[in-house]
């Protein structure tokens, strides 16, 4: 770990290098969202003073107003909570206020953030928020990967990820160059089905990645992970094999039904 930089081993013996997202970052995203809950709850609050006032509901105002107060606290509770799982959850570990930072939430070996996941970190905020987030940042300030108690209970972590126009067509120049006359494998419906979430992400961050290796480690790590995916597709690796073209190849067959789910937030 060496500015930040973490690296980490998925369950393929892959090993991916992050780089953290810090205290300053990290506080600057929660301001944000913290921003964004505060404006709807205002908007909510307003829309309760004008149907409150004398006249509105009639005869029955009261008796309607008690309920209607009763609905709005829990719709305050949801945004509160549930605007965090829920962005990081569908929105590929973003916020908005992560998102505009570039920031991501992750799992401890890099996977995508499941809602379990994204449930129990954003739960345990209410205790990470105690003393006005001192528990939190001491947390974040003091563990070598800046995790809170969330995050800690939760195997995530937030990660920088590449964002902006330059990145953007920086990445999209690399893989337009790692993908010249690469074939796609040729796949029925049926085994594309067989490849997870999870398998996908792998191979996305082993095409994107993998320019970046030495020789020997893109060897490595091809091999490593051509044993574990191919199969899937019918094909049986054998060390004559070009594993780092099956792999691309295999990344474009897939890339149509899985990149727009994956790659949302992520570049």
């Amino acid at each position: 770990m060496n500015h930040g930089l973490i690296d980490i081993t998925t369950p393929e013996h892959v090993r991916l290098r992050y780089q953290m997202a810090g205290l300053g970052s990290r506080a600057a995203a929660f301001l944000i969202d913290t921003l964004i809950i505060y404006t709807i709850l205002l908007c909510l609050s307003i829309s309760i003073v004008s149907l409150g006032e004398p006249g509105n509901w009639g005869s029955f105002s009261g008796f309607l107003f008690d309920w209607l107060y009763a609905v709005i606290l829990v719709i305050v509770f949801f945004i509160n909570f549930g605007y965090f799982a829920l962005f990081e959850y569908f929105w590929a570990g973003q916020t908005l206020g992560k998102r505009i930072l570039g920031l991501q939430v992750v799992g401890k070996n890099g996977e995508p953030i499941t809602f379990i996941s994204a449930i129990i970190r954003n739960f345990l905020r209410l205790i990470d928020s105690m003393f006005f987030y001192a528990a939190g940042v001491g947390f974040i300030f003091i563990h070598p990967r800046h995790q809170r108690l969330g995050d800690l209970a939760a195997g995530t972590i937030v990660i920088h990820r590449m964002k902006g126009k330059k990145a953007s067509k920086r990445l999209a120049k690399t893989m337009s160059i790692r993908l010249e006359g690469i074939v796609p494998l040729v796949m029925e419906e049926s085994v594309k089905k067989r490849f997870t979430y999870e398998d996908w992400h792998l191979l996305h961050m082993y095409a994107v990645k993998s320019a970046d290796l030495s020789r020997r480690e893109k060897w490595d790590y091809s091999q490593r992970i051509t044993w574990h995916l191919l199969p899937k597709a019918g094909i049986e690796p054998h060390q004559g094999m070009d594993h780092d073209r099956m792999l691309l190849a295999l990344f474009l067959a897939l890339r149509e039904d899985w990149d727009p789910i994956l790659t949302q937030g992520l570049f």
